[in-house]
């Protein structure tokens, strides 16, 4: 006969083995959740699919916040396509061809073509190499000029330097970067680019070169 202390005792042991199971697998199954890509919300609806009505409303754009939006998207287009990682694994994601490449996403397709014929851009995406010695950043160092509607000059410096030996090469350049709002725009691309944004226009002022060509030499 089981004592009732000893029982007691046994039913706790049983009971925290239990739990410490139970925390090993949800330890392990939120270790297999990240990192996470995106946060994404989604609607659940008890009602049939036949018996919702759907009322869409026109409202008024913020014209102070449409232009807010306009210029962290220029920023942010700048960056990706001439900040410069060394590691080609990474710089083959954001630079691909396709959905998912966010420069790919983000450009018209005559802005993407003419960016896949800049030198550095061969050399990453054809390079053999899966690691770079250098580093280039992108500093913007005055507010955004708008030359005409959708139009707008930007200008940033271009800082590059070689992780082995630490010397930094700088340039100034001013883009003038155009944008424009296609009719249609698919679900996938809706996640990353809510209002279908796309640049139309890139261009290198004055008698500059694009930056991706300057200092294509930093590529052995």
């Amino acid at each position: 006969m089981i004592e009732p202390s000893s029982l007691i005792s046994r039913l706790m042991t049983f009971v925290l083995a239990g739990c410490l199971t139970t925390l090993v697998v949800l330890v392990a199954t939120l270790a297999q959740m990240f990192p996470l890509e995106r946060t994404q919300v989604f609607m659940l609806h008890a009602r049939p699919a036949a018996d919702q009505i759907i009322s869409v409303e026109r409202f008024d754009i913020n014209i102070n916040n449409m232009e807010a939006f306009k210029e962290n998207f220029i920023k942010d287009y700048i960056t990706l396509r001439n900040q410069i990682f060394p590691n080609y694994a990474a710089m083959r994601r954001k630079w691909r061809t396709g959905p998912e490449g966010m420069v790919y996403a983000f450009s018209s397709t005559g802005v993407y073509a003419d960016f896949k014929k800049t030198d550095l851009w061969f050399a990453v995406m054809e390079g053999r190499r899966e690691e770079m010695n250098f580093r280039c950043d992108v500093v913007f160092n005055r507010a955004i000029a708008p030359r005409s509607p959708n139009v707008y000059a930007v200008r940033f410096r271009w800082i590059c330097s070689d992780e082995t030996t630490g010397q930094a090469i700088a340039k100034d350049f001013t883009i003038r970067i155009g944008l424009e709002f296609p009719r249609t725009l698919n679900w996938n691309e809706r996640l990353d680019n809510p209002l279908g944004l796309k640049v139309s226009e890139y261009a290198v002022e004055g008698e500059e070169i694009d930056p991706l060509d300057y200092f294509s030499t930093l590529v052995k």
